[in-house]
């Protein structure tokens, strides 16, 4: 699997499923309360799960000291938080920075990965869970069109153990049972790219009603859990607030199965910090005839951000 699935593609393919099911997904597109967050790590550890969230994309402080150097630029390069960790942040329990400024201490980061430390030990210490370095992958790419097989080769990346990727799914029951219901028809189709050379086959182990996440009640911003297209409204009024935007743009473009070009689109990223108690988003037109809809509804949670970069 990759390290991550983003929610446009996510959307994309429980909306195709369904379709090529036979199934009316007029009404699921046209549902402004539908909502999917983009595909996150997790671990399974003896039944329980550890859940991975996006890291806030808040700026952090700089430092002069060698030490301080060295975490900060790691810190920088991961991309996830252990949900604990997250909720902590969210709630303004700790800023940002505290997390890089402790990590020879009280957290831990392992690839793009941001995890208490003792948790991580203790986990590693009973061979419950297994973080794998860089690793030599052999490789067979498969034209999905002619069939024929190319060369092998090899890449090189982190491989996980006892890990997959989970998302969160927000809206009516017709919604999530139509989602899971794809999901299930995807299963050895793969999601994602690169499927036609094996890549985002999956198990899918089940669905819950609950979701790793604690929104403080006194949250005076948003932080996306997906791909944001924000309306003009919305983008207007957190452009209005005395508080700062904190966002990454992220770029999507591609061509669809049959071909054709599809226009590019920008989003703002997950883990980026809105300063609106709500929002709706958009969907915008890719392509037409047939159509194709760049998915812009965010999947957020809500983020107390006062102390947040400071500490």
């Amino acid at each position: 699997m990759p390290r991550w699935i983003r929610s446009d593609t996510l959307a994309g393919a429980i909306i195709w499923s369904l379709a090529s099911m036979g199934e009316d997904v007029a009404g699921l597109v046209e549902d402004k309360n539908l909502r999917i967050s983009s595909g996150f790590p997790f671990f399974n550890i003896e039944h329980k799960i550890m859940h991975f969230g996006p890291k806030p994309r808040l700026p952090i402080s700089d430092t002069s000291e060698l030490k301080g150097l060295r975490n900060r630029k790691e810190f920088k390069k991961a991309s996830f938080l252990e949900a604990g960790l997250l909720n902590k942040i969210i709630k303004g329990e700790i800023g940002i920075d505290y997390l890089w400024k402790k990590s020879d201490i009280e957290y831990k980061i392992i690839d793009e990965l941001v995890i208490a430390k003792d948790l991580q030990s203790g986990l590693e210490k009973e061979g419950k869970i297994h973080f794998v370095g860089k690793k030599e992958i052999e490789r067979n790419e498969i034209n999905r069109f002619s069939g024929k097989a190319s060369n092998f080769y090899h890449s090189y990346g982190y491989l996980y153990c006892n890990a997959g990727l989970y998302f969160l799914l927000e809206g009516s029951e017709k919604w999530k049972k139509a989602a899971v219901k794809a999901i299930r028809f995807l299963e050895d189709r793969g999601i994602g790219g690169e499927i036609s050379i094996g890549y985002g086959r999956f198990k899918f182990l089940h669905a819950e009603e609950s979701s790793p996440f604690e929104a403080p009640v006194d949250s005076d911003a948003i932080m996306t859990l997906s791909m944001y297209l924000p309306t003009q409204e919305e983008w207007k009024e957190a452009s209005s607030k005395e508080s700062e935007l904190f966002y990454t743009l992220v770029r999507r473009a591609g061509i669809r199965h049959d071909g054709a070009l599809k226009r590019e689109v920008l989003f703002l990223g997950e883990g980026s910090v809105i300063p609106i108690k709500s929002a709706i988003g958009r969907e915008e037109t890719l392509t037409e005839s047939p159509k194709s809809l760049a998915w812009g509804r965010p999947y957020y949670i809500g983020i107390h951000t006062k102390g947040l970069v400071q500490e």
